[in-house]
């Protein structure tokens, strides 16, 4: 998720704009050279011809594609790149289990030079595995521990080497385990200055020798103000408080999430957030609540202040409904079905200018297309049919016409999945219009999700 302030992770204007150098690059990389006699009539074309090919395609075949020769490769990864940053072909980023492990030791150096970011997922993770992963600490940029255990000293045998780390996430953290939170701590005690954002799950397991409280928390907080973005959950922001509460630590953004069932229900956690933002704390907060089943739950997450994304997952009979807050900017709902409505929703939030919906139909979108003048983008992960949607074909006319209602509303760009793109692309032969526009989902990097 990123620019470390907690935003949603988007490309640079400089990597999405196609500069006059790239163009000539991406043209000369498909220019057919005078002493070839066997270049395919294809490569021919410029570049907005292949881009305008491309949109028909599906990503699928355009990976096939991309392997036919070098000439291609070059330019479809230089259009993925600028038209569909989520695909991350090429990215950097890699994934290490212990039934990967032999693969990894295949890598070229080139490959490896590549590496950016990383998540560790052995367990245990013993001097074995780290002797093989050491060789790509040292670029990192990006680590995400998944460990209950570690062998070894963290600080010594990982963190040391890890130079040019900005992100910092760790989890399956247990007040019990022996692994990188619990066992002495020390790395904890030292300052860290390239690091920029923290992230510590405790997978927000509440019970005695389940919460884990680290005092040595504080430290690392006082002795790292580079330090902008912490994300953590309900839990153990929870059991840490008195580390917080009363300190001169200042963050930027706090992300926080968990489930809302505890026995005092969200008011604990509510309380303890106004508290830190009060006292400066954080200045924006990006909460994800699961399992709402109360009108009270939901107006006490309303009320919390200094926040500026809220995702929500329902659990309730009844149809729940959001109070006027002008602060936030993004809103997720995992599901929509019955559980809220939505066109309140859209005129209380006043001020929201990304909606991401998990799970719904094409007229969940309509109340934003209505009534919320800021919306600039909307995604959905999955589409359930309903009125405006047939045969997979969203009738994007009209999402456009009731867009058109809504006097000075800003142009709205809809993200799905790409079987439904292509579907509405191939019945309508267009899919940008005056107000709305339709895109595929992997068109934008969108980190929705702030669990680790």
């Amino acid at each position: 998720m990123s620019d470390e302030r907690g935003k949603v992770e988007k490309n640079t204007q400089a990597d999405m704009e196609k500069s006059t150098v790239d163009q000539s690059q991406i043209q000369n990389a498909v220019a057919v050279s005078s002493n070839s006699q066997l270049s395919s009539p294809i490569l021919k074309l410029d570049v907005d011809c292949f881009e305008e090919l491309f949109e028909w395609l599906s990503l699928a075949d355009l990976r096939s594609l991309r392997q036919t020769c070098k000439r291609l490769k070059q330019v479809i990864d230089y259009f993925i790149k600028s038209d569909y940053p989520a695909m991350k072909i090429g990215y950097g980023r890699i994934v290490l289990h212990e039934d990967k492990i032999d693969q990894f030791q295949q890598l070229n150096p080139t490959s490896l030079e590549m590496i950016k970011q990383a998540r560790i997922c052995f367990d245990p993770l013993t001097e074995k595995e780290i002797n093989v992963i050491k060789c790509i600490l040292p670029q990192l940029e990006r680590l995400k521990i998944s460990t209950y255990r570690l062998n070894g000293n963290f600080y010594e045998s990982i963190l040391k080497r890890c130079l040019n780390l900005k992100y910092l996430s760790i989890g399956s953290i247990h007040s019990n385990s022996y692994a990188i939170i619990g066992g002495g701590n020390k790395w904890l005690h030292r300052q860290h200055p390239t690091i920029e954002h923290i992230a510590m799950d405790d997978n927000d397991i509440g019970g005695p020798g389940m919460a884990g409280r680290f005092p040595e928390l504080k430290i690392l907080f006082e002795l790292n103000p580079n330090i902008q973005t912490f994300s953590t959950t309900f839990n153990l922001l929870r059991v840490n408080s008195n580390g917080f509460l009363g300190s001169n630590i200042k963050i930027d953004q706090l992300n926080v999430y968990g489930d809302c069932f505890y026995e005092d229900g969200m008011n604990v956690i509510c309380e303890l957030l106004n508290q830190l933002h009060d006292q400066g704390f954080y200045q924006r907060l990006h909460m994800e609540a699961s399992y709402i089943t109360l009108q009270e739950e939901l107006d006490l997450i309303i009320s919390v202040r200094g926040m500026e994304k809220l995702y929500l997952d329902f659990c309730s009979s009844d149809k729940l409904t959001l109070a006027p807050k002008p602060d936030i900017e993004e809103l997720g709902i995992r599901y929509v079905g019955d559980y809220i409505a939505l066109d309140a929703v859209a005129k209380s939030l006043m001020n929201v200018e990304r909606v991401c919906i998990g799970q719904g139909k094409v007229e969940d979108i309509i109340p934003f297309l209505r009534y919320a003048r800021k919306v600039k983008e909307i995604k959905v992960g999955r589409l359930n049919g309903g009125a405006h949607f047939e045969n997979g074909v969203i009738d994007l006319p009209a999402l456009n016409k009731e867009r058109k209602g809504l006097a000075g509303a800003s142009k709205i760009t809809i993200y799905v999945h790409e079987d439904v793109f292509l579907a509405t692309k191939m019945a309508l032969m267009k899919t940008d219009f005056s107000l709305v526009t339709l895109k595929r989902a992997e068109a934008v990097e969108w980190i929705h999700q702030l669990r680790y």
